[in-house]
Parts: structure tokens; sequence; C-alpha cells
């Protein structure tokens, strides 16, 4: 696009990322998936930081479980529940993915 080896380092890599994130999880134009409700919905910004949030928050509540086995060799009944509810949480995450780029979007997909 234009750039030299005198244009900032800086300036190259956010130009990159501009143009990577226009085309993140882009599918064709002809993809019947790509106008429905849950295909924008699975590209949008607010699903893909609900998702961030969820492995972030797992990671920090796996965090602590591994804190807690120092003090309690078996795991409280709390953490029994947390655990299935991020259980179900990821399931239904998926669940929604495949719904929103379909079997061979999801698996087959040449943006990744």
């Amino acid at each position: 696009t234009g750039e030299t080896s005198t244009t900032p380092m800086y300036k190259r890599i956010s130009a990159r990322m501009t143009e990577t994130r226009h085309t993140f999880r882009k599918m064709p134009e002809d993809d019947p998936l790509a106008e429905t409700i849950m295909g924008k919905f699975v590209r949008s910004a607010f699903f893909d930081k609900g998702s961030a949030a969820l492995l972030v928050l797992n990671g920090i509540f796996i965090g602590v479980q591994v804190e807690n086995l120092f003090y309690y060799p078996e795991p409280v009944a709390a953490e029994v529940g947390i655990d299935i509810f991020f259980c179900i949480a990821f399931i239904i995450e998926l669940a929604i993915r495949l719904l929103g780029f379909g079997c061979a979007g999801f698996f087959c997909s040449t943006n990744d």
C-alpha cells in the first residue's frame, strides 16, 4: 500500500491491523448465511467481545480454583456449579457459531 522503509514501524503495523480487521470472518457475498440474523450476530463485535470476556472470566476462575486447591483438597460445591456454568456457556457459544457460519463455514473457512 505504498509503504516504504522510511514509514515508521508503528504506522505500518497500524495499517496492517486495519486491513486485517476488515477481512476477519468475512463471508462471500453469495453465501446465504451471510445475510441471516444469526450470521450477522456471530460476526458482530458484541459477540466477539462477549466470547472474549467469557474466556477471561474462565481463566480467572481457573486461577482461583488452583489457589483453593492448596486449602481445600476437594472442590467446593460452588466451584462445581461454576464449572458447569462455563461448560454450558462454551457449548452454547459453539452452537451459535455453528448456526451463524454453517458447518462448511465453521470447519472449512478460508479466512483463518
